[in-house]
């Protein structure tokens, strides 16, 4: 016993983009008596363990769904915090130290808690920063003082003894993420494998229909009489090199992407990329690079993903029948938590309908497409693996209805 009535822990977002805390879990008693019973029973001194025991069935019942969490818990779980600036928990995490607020002393959480318990509250609470490695803010714990009505000051030694267990969960949500993200992309890894040797399958038995066709088409070539014949023939030939284009693809994708690398300029591969369509008229592709940044690459594979998305980019202005058919690549510098440079961001926009909110992540998918005529769905798949095995990442980041936007992440040479 710290003789606490409640505690709720938040946890930031794990999307970067997001600030806000939410809700995931809380303990406490729900009303008086509760209370009084729990410290009956923490006063009988029970061995640890027994508590211990007791705590894990009861988590274990809950996963099962077996018995329904605490009351408490399932209204947390509704809170999420956005704006806290001007309050205990904006203080505890920009100073990753404890702010109490005092009894009757005003913050705007005690509008949040008032929801929980339909009464108005005035009891004393804590705030206490779950800190990670490289002092990264996870999130917070709140404790409080609700149903202690003989006691309303929270004491220093009672947090100082109290953040001896916060800085445990710290280190075990920060041990779980890890273990949850590793265990990830093990799966991802392995779907992606199982994709590439089912698409190597595939692309071998096209591959072989394809050169069947093509010795029939050149028989019958040698045997075309009329015009008329001679010009279906050409036309078959045209229909042969798209399913060849379209089988190079298969193939690119099959490939194991764990290529050769190299020192690379990567001002000097989005140049080459941006060569390939320089009369491409009437397209313009402004570019703007701070400096040339150098990372460890493989060019030509990093020089495909680029050209796959300035062609992209292409098809999708004449698709909206833009008539300034315009795109602009901008590179800059990004600073890690220490401020030292340690990564080049790449953003490459156009003008148009852009993307979906809801097909931003699909259409990295494999076989993912939304154009019509045969498209295999594998360029922006073949980009986002590129770019995973250089280190990186890849986003669509456009406002729908009015521009698409890939931003691209590479680590810069160290």
């Amino acid at each position: 016993g710290l003789r606490f009535s409640r505690a709720m822990l938040f946890l930031f977002d794990d999307k970067p983009s997001h600030n806000s805390l939410r809700g995931q879990v809380a303990i406490g008693a729900c009303n008086q008596e509760e209370a009084n019973a729990t410290w009956k029973e923490i006063e009988r001194e029970r061995d640890l363990n027994d508590f211990l025991i007791v705590t894990e069935r009861f988590s274990q019942d809950i996963a099962r769904y077996i018995r329904p969490d605490y009351p408490l818990s399932q209204a947390v779980r509704n809170i999420c915090i956005s704006q806290y600036d001007d309050s205990a928990i904006g203080r505890c995490l920009e100073s990753g130290g404890v702010e109490v607020v005092h009894y009757k002393q005003p913050d705007p959480f005690r509008d949040e808690l008032k929801k929980i318990s339909g009464m108005e509250e005035k009891m004393a609470f804590a705030c206490m920063p779950l800190i990670g490695a490289n002092n990264q803010r996870l999130g917070i714990i709140i404790a409080d003082n609700r149903f202690l009505l003989s006691e309303r000051e929270i004491r220093g030694e009672i947090i100082n003894s109290l953040m001896v267990y916060v800085n445990v969960i710290a280190m075990s949500i920060e041990s779980f993420k890890l273990r949850a993200g590793l265990e990830e992309k093990k799966h991802e890894q392995m779907q992606r494998e199982t994709l590439r040797q089912v698409t190597a399958r595939i692309a071998h038995v096209i591959g072989t229909q394809i050169t069947l066709i093509e010795t029939e088409v050149d028989r019958l070539r040698e045997i075309a009489e009329t015009n008329t014949q001679k010009e279906h023939i050409k036309n078959i030939r045209l229909e042969i090199s798209s399913a060849q284009q379209k089988l190079m693809e298969l193939r690119t994708f099959s490939t194991s992407f764990d290529s050769p690398k190299e020192y690379c300029n990567l001002g000097e591969v989005i140049r080459n990329s941006v060569n390939k369509y320089i009369n491409h008229s009437p397209l313009r592709i402004n570019v703007n690079m701070e400096s040339d940044f150098f990372i460890t690459g493989n060019k030509t594979k990093l020089t495909d993903a680029f050209v796959e998305l300035i062609s992209n980019a292409i098809q999708a202005m004449e698709k909206d029948n833009q008539e300034n058919k315009h795109m602009k690549i901008t590179t800059y510098q990004e600073k890690d938590d220490k401020n030292v440079v340690s990564s080049v961001r790449i953003e490459i926009s156009n003008p148009g309908s852009g993307v979906a909110y809801e097909l931003k992540q699909r259409i990295f998918e494999p076989y993912f497409t939304t154009r019509r005529g045969g498209a295999t769905g594998l360029g922006l798949s073949i980009v986002n693996e590129c770019i995973l095995d250089h280190g990186g990442t890849i986003e669509e980041t456009g406002i729908p209805g009015e521009n698409a936007c890939f931003v691209i992440r590479l680590p810069l040479l160290q």
